[in-house]
């Protein structure tokens, strides 16, 4: 599984086989005999995290299902600069709810991190692979690019809900708000209008494309719908990118 991350960073992923996350880089380099006989070349590096506290990290337990990785940025102090905050949506055997699980990664020793704030939390359902998410990682100080921080999305069906952080690092308290909106079909596709983070949109199975101006997130505005007769599978706005902003 591959996870999500801002633009050009370590790309969280999990390995199955071995039921732990490694921590995916990439970098280019010019290879050739002189200066105007050169090709470009990416190679990628894969990090197991070999330690790990509170969420394990670095061996799950048998029978766990990993629903989605993300790099984050909703604890302000001790993740800065070379250190990132990564959070794991997953399931445990035996547990009543999904577990949402924060790790760090320091760039510097390639090696797992541990804070002391990061949280681990259970949610009041069960997620499934058929749940669809949206996390922001997002680096900049905009005022709607701030909020996405603290919230993440997740689908069951046709219900879209987000999970409410608090933008205090010490406070380690949640909420679970349903998104207010009629949704037509079950969802199947989630996005930002990625450059301020002011806009969702809603992909679904019957061919419906939802657009909200969340600029109030508890009083969504419609701003388009269409059905494009066949089920969405991806939604994605195109532009530039910094690493400051999500790659999606």
């Amino acid at each position: 599984m591959l996870g999500h991350s801002t633009y050009g960073q370590n790309i969280p992923c999990y390995d199955a086989k071995n039921r732990r996350v490694v921590m995916a880089t990439t970098w280019r380099e010019d290879v050739g005999e002189d200066m105007y006989n050169k090709t470009s070349v990416y190679k990628t590096r894969v990090i197991p995290l070999k330690s790990h506290v509170n969420v394990p990290v670095s061996g799950f337990a048998e029978g766990t299902e990993m629903l989605y990785l993300s790099q984050k940025n909703h604890i302000s102090w001790g993740f800065t600069g070379t250190s990132l905050l990564f959070t794991a949506y997953y399931n445990e055997p035996g547990a009543d709810g999904t577990i949402i699980g924060d790790f760090g990664f320091d760039n510097r020793s390639a090696t797992f991190k541990y804070a002391g704030l990061e949280r681990k939390l259970t949610l009041p359902v069960k997620l499934d692979a058929s749940s669809v998410f949206l996390v922001s990682s997002n680096y900049r100080s905009s005022e709607y690019a701030e909020d996405a921080k603290y919230r993440d999305f997740y689908s069951v069906g046709n219900e879209l809900y987000f999970v409410q952080r608090p933008d205090f690092y010490f406070d380690f308290s949640m909420r679970v708000v349903k998104f207010n909106a009629t949704i037509p079909s079950k969802i199947t596709s989630l996005a930002y209008a990625f450059f301020d983070l002011d806009q969702l949109w809603i992909g679904c199975e019957d061919g419906t494309i939802q657009a909200y101006d969340i600029r109030n997130i508890n009083s969504p505005v419609l701003l388009f719908e269409k059905n494009v007769g066949g089920k969405v599978a991806s939604i994605k706005q195109i532009g530039w990118h910094t690493t400051s902003h999500d790659w999606y």
